[in-house]
């Protein structure tokens, strides 16, 4: 039985599929095929309105299919999964210390106020969420709610040593990759000198002109089919619709953002004493 001994627990919009790639370069280590298996936080219930059933939120629900994930990860020296949705999944902590006690576990925290924004964008191209900015943010939105970093981490200490826990801030994963790849190389114990290619962007936001036609394009299903009917250029045709369908997103405003800043504040304060990292800038007005 190969298991992983690594995993990238979250969060959500914050360089997760950046890291998924630069990982799966390193020569020492074995990817999982499927990032976000998700198998963790499966438990056949609801989560936020989604399925705990769907095959599209939960590829891998028994531990058989997690299991064959790895099966061809002989001789490397770190096997491991990326799955943000572990980091703000409440049965996810127990179940990983369960199954893989001694996992180290990496997360990367990003500005709640800009992961917001994200996430809203990204629930906008899957026409879970209006287009319009104005009252966009309430407190009680997913994409909000995902920004409390501070509860969530507190359930994985519950379980797991602070030295198997690296925190990482998504800033330093975007200002500076090579060194914040070299600290996750290290904690993972492979080859620190290793560069990977960090040209690549990754899941590079947009922002879609028209949701119905961004949701008919992302389909994973859509490419498969091309392909079994043999119309491989399809897909080719669908990538340029996407294109043309992207347009500038909305500009947040500074009041909406400041609210959003006084919202997270205490959470921010509470985070940096837990984490022992400087968060001052998360919580500068502008």
């Amino acid at each position: 039985m190969t298991m992983p001994n690594f995993l990238v627990i979250g969060a959500a919009k914050a360089g997760t599929t950046s890291l998924y790639h630069y990982l799966n370069e390193h020569p020492q280590v074995f990817m999982s095929p499927i990032k976000e298996t998700n198998f963790f936080a499966f438990n056949g219930e609801r989560l936020d309105g989604r399925s705990r059933r769907s095959r599209e939120t939960f590829p891998v629900q028994t531990l058989e299919e997690y299991e064959n994930l790895f099966a061809g990860s002989a001789g490397a020296r770190a096997v491991g999964e990326v799955s943000p949705l572990y980091l703000e999944s409440p049965i996810a902590p127990a179940e990983i210390r369960r199954h893989v006690p001694t996992a180290s576990l990496v997360v990367s925290l990003r500005d709640p106020v800009e992961r917001a924004i994200s996430g809203w964008m990204m629930h906008v191209r899957k026409r879970a969420a209006p287009k319009r900015v104005i009252s966009q943010f309430d407190p009680n939105a997913h994409y909000v709610r995902v920004g409390y970093y501070y509860e969530n981490l507190c359930r994985y200490y519950e379980y797991f040593p602070k030295t198997k826990i690296k925190i990482i801030l998504f800033d330093d994963l975007r200002s500076d990759t090579i060194r914040t790849m070299r600290i996750i190389f290290s904690f993972i114990d492979v080859d620190e000198s290793f560069e990977p290619d960090v040209r690549a962007a990754y899941n590079v936001g947009t922002f879609p002109r028209y949701q119905l036609l961004n949701v008919l394009l992302s389909n994973p299903a859509l490419p498969r089919i091309a392909k079994a009917v043999g119309l491989q250029q399809l897909v080719q045709v669908g990538r340029r619709l996407e294109r043309w369908n992207a347009e500038a997103p909305p500009v947040v405003g500074l009041e909406l953002r400041q609210q959003l800043r006084r919202l997270y504040k205490e959470e921010i304060l509470r985070l940096q004493d837990l984490i022992q990292r400087d968060l001052s800038r998360w919580l500068a007005e502008g």
